[in-house]
């Protein structure tokens, strides 16, 4: 199938996150008024739809636990075929743990493959 493709900068991903929250938020909207639903209904409805959306944008923001975002430190090598081999870190609330670790890459325009090595 497809590879896993993440995208290269992790702003680009907080950026995906929100727009899927808010379109999220104004299809439910959207399907309110679409059948013509009581304005009160609509207005109960979208006040928890838009905190929904306020609050899930500020924790993508401003994340505390990043082990599903790790932020690049740099690029250690560069193969003649294009791949990297970048340094990131991230933070693992649980352990209270600033983690570091290597990782093999192709970059694609705004996307990143990571490439398993095999031993």
């Amino acid at each position: 199938m497809f590879p896993e493709m993440t995208f290269v900068n992790g702003s680009l991903t907080i950026a995906y996150r929100i727009v899927g929250y808010f379109t999220f938020s104004f299809f439910i909207l959207g399907l309110l008024l679409l059948f013509n639903v009581n304005r009160s209904v609509t207005v109960a409805l979208g006040i928890p739809l838009f905190l929904f959306f306020f609050i899930n944008s500020c924790s993508e923001i401003y994340p505390i636990d990043t082990t599903t975002q790790p932020v690049d430190i740099g690029v250690l090598q560069t193969n003649e075929n294009g791949n990297k081999m970048i340094a990131r870190r991230y933070k693992n609330v649980k352990t209270n743990r600033i983690i570091q670790d290597t990782v093999l890459v192709k970059d694609y325009f705004i996307f990143r493959q990571i490439i398993e090595v095999k031993n």
